[in-house]
């Protein structure tokens, strides 16, 4: 089983202000109309019946239940041409974002949770509670508890990276491999260069508000989501070396320990790109991978490489 942190993970991680106080409110998180119909609570439920099985939205509280959780989980299928003379046609939804590896993946057999992370996307949040990896950890692990789901590979890219990270140090069991694209360890680590350089930044900025928008089930909050973000990236991660050692080593346990792949592109302009080899040299056993020609957009900028290279982690014997 394969689980992703979705791109929304990385909506306000870009913004002319780049520390905030962390936005508070009154009270917990705000109900949708379709958990508040489903019954929701705390039980993990699908929220359209009529959904095909493997395309459903799931709705399902955090780990501290004070917020409900959107996962799309895709099991690999396949659909018959109308004319039925031909062979089954794979199915290829159009998605945002992680939307290209999710269609590879499935494709090639693996079935995949796509998570909407805490505030982001389609899932909600408590306004009083601060952001942070390690939380955002919790959920994951929460949901794939529920999910009767023991043990899982995890992708993900840059916030969601970091969320790999904090599983592998603190949820070690439950992780068999984990790829990071464009993770840091202290929050430090821009490129505020390059951030300011990007050609597109203001049409990024745009996008983050209007998918926000469309997406979030409160979505005239978006302000105050991206004060919490720049909240937590602000203080967040503050990991070291005794931080990742907190991780099972392939050396200390080869059949168990997870294996684990810390990647970049070798243009990356907003992580300084000294940083993925740290990582790799601070995990013991860990493999550096660095993308050609791609920058921190690697997944959207070069699909099929960052495709095959997950085809090359997911097939990377135990040794």
């Amino acid at each position: 089983m394969l689980t992703i942190s979705s791109l929304s993970a990385y909506a306000s991680s870009i913004q002319p202000s780049l520390r905030s106080d962390h936005a508070r409110g009154h009270h917990g998180c705000p109900e949708s109309d379709s958990a508040n119909a489903a019954g929701l609570r705390p039980a993990l439920q699908y929220a359209a019946a009529d959904a095909e099985p493997s395309m459903r939205n799931v709705l399902g509280d955090s780990a501290d239940q004070q917020c409900r959780l959107v996962v799309r989980p895709f099991r690999p299928r396949t659909r018959r041409q109308p004319d039925a003379g031909g062979p089954p046609a794979r199915r290829q939804d159009q998605l945002p974002g992680w939307g290209q590896q999710i269609n590879h993946l499935e494709k090639n057999g693996h079935p995949v949770i796509a998570i909407d992370t805490r505030a982001h996307g389609h899932s909600n949040d408590d306004p009083a509670v601060p952001l942070s990896y390690d939380l955002f950890a919790d959920d994951a692990a929460a949901l794939l508890a529920h999910l009767k789901v023991p043990r899982a590979s995890f992708v993900g890219w840059p916030d969601g990276a970091n969320t790999a990270l904090s599983l592998a140090m603190r949820y070690g069991e439950k992780v068999d491999r984990a790829f990071m694209f464009g993770a840091n360890y202290q929050p430090d680590q821009l490129n505020i260069t390059g951030l300011l350089g990007m050609p597109f930044l203001n049409d990024l900025q745009g996008r983050m508000r209007s998918e926000y928008q469309a997406l979030s089930p409160t979505p005239a909050n978006f302000d105050a989501f991206a004060a919490k973000v720049n909240a937590m990236q602000a203080v967040f991660p503050a990991w070291d070396g005794a931080s990742f050692g907190k991780i099972e080593t392939l050396f200390q346990n080869p059949s168990h320990a997870p294996i684990i792949w810390i990647a970049d592109g070798d243009s990356e302009e907003l992580v300084q790109r000294r940083v993925a080899g740290e990582i790799r040299d601070m995990v013991w056993g860990s493999s550096l991978v660095v993308l050609p020609r791609v920058r921190h957009f690697g997944p959207l900028q070069d699909p099929e490489t960052f495709n095959a290279v997950l085809d090359r982690w997911l097939a990377d014997p135990r040794r």
